[in-house]
């Protein structure tokens, strides 16, 4: 556009636009313009000086927590059948719960603290404009000064410092994304639990009842046989036994209420809302049977120690930040008055608050000290743990293999035995009602240690952070299994209707 006006000088309005146009070019000309002109430019574009990995972490971000950018009151959450799988109710607790919802979204605020951190440059432009007034005969851009540089409240720090800073943001992305984790296989553990304990007493209380109905018939014949030389002690006392255990059968029914309403409240339902129990004979989730290959799988993916590593980096980050405070920051100026002269300069900000700087680089230290402490700590306490829970899981599974291989079998033989031999007057009916109630309490047992196992399972996938059914031998025997939970239920956090849980 500067080149269809320099052939010729039209006049009137043109005369006066031409002149301006001519203004502008000789300003353009002029280094400091051009170079407040890429200072204004890389301000208002702006750039982002972000670490590797962060990208990583936004995805790993998006891909867990899909189904909670919906809000809560658009949500749709799965409607529960009559009688539930703990899969079915895993997942409705994982959508529903408010706690590893706020886990989530504390990690997205963490996550987008990393562009915030990285974002240069870090200080806002600033322009000035001066005008001279004087006496003497001067052209009006000879009297104008035009300042550009960036706010001198805020330096501008040097993108060592800005990268520096972004790699700190994303330690503690990182470690809030390891708190979700915790948060993840925390709530598991309280849901899967539960379940369990809901269960046991579900089956509990069937067992009970037709214990209570032995009773009544025993107390039916003791009251019958009082009068025909059976002691009236004897049918006092049966009777005593029945009104203990009808009480008994009260306050579990009472307590599997109150276990209803809890599970209700974790699944985001109304606490009186009917939950079936089902899988009474359901299979045990078993762990393999190596204990040295579940030792090699738990090798750094225990979740909190994972979140401390990520604490102890940022750490570490902040350590490097605090020894970079050293440098000087240095804010680059231009200046223009006129046609008369030109300048660039810079503003350099000197670390003069050495005692401040000293004391902040030693309080970092502190930190990282403190940091890698616990860190030692606690991943030597949940080794501890974890065997200990190994050795738990290990002993339901022999009490289960020996009441189910021994006790359960020799304990049918003998209600049978006995109902044979009363059938033909070798044995008394108050022998076939105790032998029957024998089996029902060795039933109760073997259903017991059946949920001390599936209790124990779950504590150890919240120890290790992973989900048992991704332990698999030929993978340990080469590297530990990936800390992200694939979960079948654990999936719906992302895809409610199905798919990978990553992270």
């Amino acid at each position: 556009m500067t080149a269809s006006f320099a052939g010729s000088r039209p006049g009137g309005a043109g005369l006066q636009r031409w002149r301006s146009r001519k203004l502008l070019d000789r300003v353009s000309e002029q280094p400091p313009v051009r170079l407040a002109v890429l200072i204004g430019a890389l301000t208002l574009a702006g750039c982002s000086l972000a670490p590797d990995g962060a990208r990583e972490e936004r995805e790993k971000l998006e891909a867990a927590g899909a189904a909670y950018e919906t809000p809560v009151e658009k949500r749709v959450l799965p409607e529960l059948p009559e009688a539930p799988t703990w899969r079915e109710v895993l997942r409705r607790a994982f959508l529903a719960n408010g706690d590893l919802e706020a886990a989530y979204f504390e990690w997205s605020a963490a996550v987008q603290r990393i562009d915030g951190a990285s974002a240069y440059p870090n200080a806002n432009l600033s322009l000035g404009f001066d005008y001279m007034f004087s006496g003497e005969r001067m052209k009006s851009f000879d009297r104008a000064t035009f300042t550009a540089g960036f706010d001198p409240a805020m330096s501008l720090t040097l993108p060592a410092k800005v990268e520096r800073a972004g790699r700190l943001a994303l330690s503690e992305a990182r470690a809030a994304g390891e708190r979700f984790r915790v948060a993840k296989f925390e709530l598991q553990r309280r849901v899967l639990r539960a379940w369990a304990d809901y269960l046991l007493r579900e089956r509990t209380i069937a067992l009970r009842e037709q214990d209570l109905v032995l009773r009544r018939v025993m107390v039916d014949a003791a009251a019958r046989g009082a009068g025909a030389g059976v002691p009236l002690r004897e049918a006092q006392a049966a009777e005593l036994e029945l009104r203990m255990s009808e009480n008994e059968l009260l306050g579990l029914r009472s307590e599997h209420e109150t276990a209803r309403a809890t599970l209700n409240a974790l699944l985001g339902r109304e606490a009186t809302a009917p939950l079936g129990a089902s899988g009474l004979e359901s299979e045990v989730r078993a762990l393999p049977g190596d204990d040295a290959m579940m030792l090699r799988a738990a090798a750094d993916v225990f979740p909190e120690v994972a979140a401390m590593a990520r604490e102890a980096e940022g750490r570490a980050d902040a350590l490097e930040l605090a020894r970079m405070r050293w440098v000087p920051d240095i804010s680059p100026t231009a200046s223009l008055t006129g046609t008369l002269s030109q300048a660039l300069g810079a503003m350099i900000t000197l670390p003069t608050t050495a005692a401040s700087i000293r004391a902040g680089i030693k309080e970092a230290e502190a930190n990282l000290r403190a940091s890698r402490a616990i860190l030692r700590q606690r991943s030597s306490d949940r080794v501890g743990e974890y065997v200990s829970l190994l050795v738990m899981y290990r002993n339901a599974q022999r009490e289960r293999a020996f009441l189910e291989g021994a006790i359960l079998p020799a304990a049918t033989r003998l209600s049978e035995v006995d109902a044979r031999a009363y059938a033909i007057g070798a044995a008394s009916f108050a022998e076939v009602i105790e032998s029957r109630r024998t089996l029902l309490k060795v039933r109760e047992l073997v259903a017991t240690a059946h949920a001390e196992m599936d209790k124990a399972v779950v504590e150890i996938e919240c120890c290790l952070g992973i989900d048992i059914e991704t332990i698999a031998a030929d993978r340990t025997s080469h590297s530990a299994p990936e800390t992200a939970s694939r979960h079948e239920a654990a999936a719906s956090v992302q895809n409610p209707k199905g798919g990978d849980h990553v992270h």
